[in-house]
């Protein structure tokens, strides 16, 4: 489905470009920060670069959540308001809907998942630190179900995956943590370690895949460095390349790029090509002002074959 992105003229007046390039799957949806009071909702188009375009309001005041996605639909699980979902239809630039409640609420979860089922994992329920994982189908409204355990209770996770396995790195726990872990994303039950992080770091929120390789954010206490696995071979992270110097971005992804944003006192959007090994390149900028763990979705990922 062809699609229209925004741009300004030189008069300053808002102009419809037509684009049949660019499709609603490769679109990628965030927002908002944990800083101020904007709970507006960002768009991009993975496969262009430029600044991104207001897509719309939740209809939940929530923060420190996170999103998971099929071709049609990106859902926001937890948050602030701790066991909420709701859910936005990709094609329809507006206000999301209610989707049901997590088993358990929780804040500064990490989401990952194929393009039939959504996974949330970790968090802070209140208080401590949660081992929790649920899954969603993401076409059926709905509670979340319980899917089984991490191998450590942890928040902050960042999360990604092919569209057969789910890779989550690091986290907080509560001091920062190099664990890997991963789950088949079509079954049930615990949670099995993958490898280790090339160093131990909270605060990652985010990672991006293409269907074979997961990357992560650089996260607290490794603020430049990110890594990345094979999703299909359990082992170690590898340095990939450096980002610019932040922590807690969103990041969001189709089968060959990725793109991370937002971060400490940032409003920058940074992209790679998944498939090589470098540092991140400009893509743009967002505007609901600087901020952290920016919730994120994006319909066209390495979940969604």
């Amino acid at each position: 489905m062809a699609i229209s992105s925004i741009k300004n003229n030189t008069s300053g007046r808002k102009t419809i470009l037509s684009n049949s390039s660019l499709t609603v799957a490769d679109r990628g949806i965030f927002g908002p920060n944990t800083l101020g009071s904007n709970y507006t909702y960002e768009y991009v188009q993975i496969s262009s670069t430029g600044n991104a375009v207001i897509f719309g309001e939740l209809g939940v005041t929530t923060r420190t959540h996170q999103g998971v996605a099929s071709a049609t639909r990106v859902v926001f699980g937890g948050g602030t308001t701790e066991n909420t979902i709701n859910y936005f239809t990709a094609a329809s630039l507006g206000k999301g809907k209610s989707f049901g409640t997590l088993s358990v609420g929780r804040t500064s979860l990490a989401g990952a998942g194929s393009a039939t089922r959504g996974i949330w994992a970790g968090g802070i329920p209140g208080s401590g630190f949660s081992n929790v994982i649920d899954y969603i189908t993401i076409a059926s409204v709905g509670n979340a179900t319980d899917f089984g355990d991490l191998t450590v209770s942890r928040s902050q996770v960042g999360g990604a995956g092919s569209s057969t396995r789910s890779i989550f790195f690091g986290g907080e726990g509560p001091s920062a943590l190099s664990t890997i872990d991963y789950v088949t994303i079509a079954t049930t039950g615990n949670a099995t370690n993958f490898g280790n992080l090339t160093s131990a770091r909270s605060d990652l929120y985010s990672a991006v895949s293409s269907s074979t390789r997961a990357v992560h954010s650089a996260g607290y206490s490794n603020q430049q460095t990110m890594g990345y696995v094979t999703i299909a071979s359990a082992g170690n992270a590898t340095n990939f390349g450096d980002y610019p110097t932040t922590y807690a971005v969103f990041g969001i992804s189709n089968k060959t790029r990725g793109i991370f944003g937002g971060g400490i006192a940032s409003t920058t959007m940074q992209y790679i090509t998944i498939a090589t090994t470098g540092n991140s390149t400009s893509f743009g900028t967002y505007a609901s002002g600087a901020g952290y763990t920016i919730a994120a979705g994006s319909c066209s990922h390495g979940g969604i074959e």
